[in-house]
């Protein structure tokens, strides 16, 4: 059977799928919202970075942002100037925040083993592998007026891979960063 056809099998399964998960969207409005079932937060800290996007004159040129302060601590390593990206922390005094602006974000998924469970979906009862691991995220900005973030974000990648290295599961991405006026 040729590539075009290969899910045809699976069609009844996805259609179920598909009904159940309309259903639950029919009725996310009555289920209570699973607020705090991860715990607290923790503690974040204010940080300043330079944005990508914003040249001189556009705007803040240090821009005042949050992060967890323990996935702070784990990836601070990724941004150095010969990743292009930078952070200061204790942010300064010059630092202002600014309405409408998103920063640029690594978003990791680390595991020391490569645990796998078996996991079913709550909304099709679809089994799924689920990784076990950590999930951290921390914003950046630009090290230097020419700096650009895909670029940087290249360099960030590859220092991970080889700054984390005896993790089994690496896993890195990148949320954008986003100016509003």
């Amino acid at each position: 059977m040729s590539k075009r056809y290969r899910d045809i099998r699976r069609g009844n399964q996805l259609k179920n799928a598909l009904d159940k998960y309309t259903s639950y969207l029919q009725t996310l409005g009555d289920t209570p919202p699973n607020l705090n079932s991860k715990g607290p937060i923790g503690p974040r800290v204010n940080i300043e970075i330079e944005p990508f996007g914003l040249k001189e004159g556009e705007g803040p040129n240090r821009v005042l942002v949050r992060a967890g302060a323990a996935d702070l601590q784990v990836l601070a390593v990724l941004f150095t100037p010969d990743t292009d990206a930078k952070i200061v922390n204790p942010a300064s005094a010059n630092a202002v925040r600014f309405d409408g602006f998103r920063p640029a974000r690594v978003v990791t998924f680390m595991n020391p083993t490569r645990v796998v469970s078996i996991a079913t979906s709550k909304i099709t009862n679809n089994q799924y592998l689920k990784y076990q691991g950590k999930s951290r995220n921390c914003p950046f900005g630009r090290n230097a007026d020419t700096d650009e973030l895909f670029t940087s974000f290249g360099k960030i990648v590859t220092r991970f891979h080889t700054q984390f290295a005896n993790q089994q599961v690496r896993r890195i991405s990148l949320q954008v960063e986003k100016v509003a006026f």
